[in-house]
C-alpha cells in the first residue's frame, strides 16, 4: 500500500529551517523545556517515518501558543516547510462540512432526519431513505472510492452538484443505519445539502459562516489551477520506500469531503472556534 503524504515534503537535515527570530516569536507561548521536548518528538517521528516535511501548531487554553515548520515543502526546489505552508487537507475537510451542517440544524434550516433529497434533489432517490444524520456518521451506504484511478481523478468539476456525477447513480452498499462504511462521497452529498438548505454555494457558505468567524484567513478550495502561496508539493512512498511525486489529482469532485487547502494555524483556529462555541453551540456540538 502506498503511503500518501498530501502536499508535504522531507529532508531531515534541514529540520528547523525557520529563522531564529520567527521561532522565538512563535514559541513565546510555550516554556523552553516543553518546546524542546516537542521538537525532539517531531524530529524522531520524521526520521522514523521518513516524513518529507510538516507543520505543527499547539493550542492550549483555547489559544494558539506555538507553530513552526520542519523539513521541506518542496524537495526538488528545496523549499522549507513553514507554519504558513499550505497543505491539502484531505479528509480534515469533513469536520468543516459537519460544522456547517450542524449550524444549519441549529438555525432550523436543516432536519438531520429528513430525506436528504429535501435539500439535495440532485442526489437520486435510493432503495432506502438517506438522511444527513446517517451521512454524517458514515452509516448511509453511500460508497467510497472505487480505487486509485477514481481517487486520483484529473477531471475538473465546476460545482459540488456536478461532482455528484461520479457516484450518484450507484446503488447503496447496504440499508442505511445497519452498517458503517467510511465515505468521502457521502460528504459531497452533505455539501450539496448545505447549498440547498442555505441558498448559497457550499464554498461561499463555509467562507462566510465557518472561516470568517473562526479567523481562518488562509483556507480555500484546493483548485489545482490556482496560484496558492506557500502550497506544498505532494509526495507518496513506494513499497520500497522511494519518495515520488504524487499523482496530479483534481479534488474538485469532493470539496466537502476532501477538497480544501490550508495551514496548520488555520486548523488550530478551527479547533479553537469549535471548542469556544464560536461556530456551533454546546447542544449541536454534543450531538456531533
Amino acid at each position: 500500500m502506498r503511503y500518501r503524504i498530501a502536499r508535504a515534503a522531507w529532508l531531515i537535515v534541514v529540520l528547523a529551517l525557520a529563522s531564529s527570530a520567527a521561532q522565538a516569536q512563535q514559541g513565546a507561548g510555550l516554556p523552553a523545556d516543553k518546546l524542546e521536548k516537542i521538537e525532539k518528538a517531531i524530529t524522531a517521528q520524521m526520521s522514523r517515518l521518513g516524513i518529507p516535511g510538516l507543520s505543527v501548531a499547539v493550542v492550549m487554553d483555547r489559544k494558539l501558543r506555538w507553530s513552526n515548520g520542519y523539513g521541506l515543502a518542496d524537495v526538488e526546489n528545496f523549499v522549507p516547510s513553514k507554519a504558513l505552508t499550505a497543505y491539502r487537507l484531505g479528509s480534515i475537510s469533513k469536520p468543516i462540512t459537519a460544522a456547517a451542517v450542524m449550524q444549519l440544524v441549529e438555525r432550523g434550516k436543516l432536519d438531520l432526519d429528513a430525506p436528504i433529497q429535501k435539500y439535495c434533489p440532485a442526489f437520486p432517490q435510493k432503495q432506502w431513505p438517506v438522511t444527513a444524520r446517517l451521512l454524517l456518521g458514515h452509516l448511509s451506504g453511500v460508497r467510497h472510492y472505487k480505487g486509485d484511478a477514481e481517487f486520483e481523478s484529473t477531471r475538473h468539476y465546476n460545482s459540488v452538484v456536478e461532482g455528484l456525477d461520479m457516484f450518484k447513480n450507484d446503488p447503496l452498499l447496504f440499508e442505511p443505519g445497519t452498517a458503517y462504511s467510511y465515505t468521502t462521497h457521502g460528504f459531497a452529498v452533505l455539501g450539496c445539502a448545505v447549498e440547498g438548505a442555505s441558498g448559497m454555494s457550499f464554498p461561499d457558505y463555509v467562507r462566510e459562516n465557518v472561516f470568517k468567524p473562526a479567523a481562518m484567513d488562509r483556507i480555500r478550495v484546493d483548485n489545482v489551477a490556482d496560484i496558492i502561496p506557500n502550497r506544498a508539493q505532494g509526495y507518496q512512498k513506494t513499497q520500497s520506500g522511494e519518495l515520488r511525486n504524487s499523482g496530479l489529482a483534481d479534488t474538485s469532485y469532493k470539496i466537502p469531503g476532501g477538497g480544501f487547502i490550508s495551514t496548520v494555524e488555520d486548523l488550530a483556529r478551527f479547533a479553537i472556534a469549535m471548542q469556544s462555541g464560536t461556530l456551533v453551540n454546546k447542544e449541536p456540538l454534543d450531538q456531533m
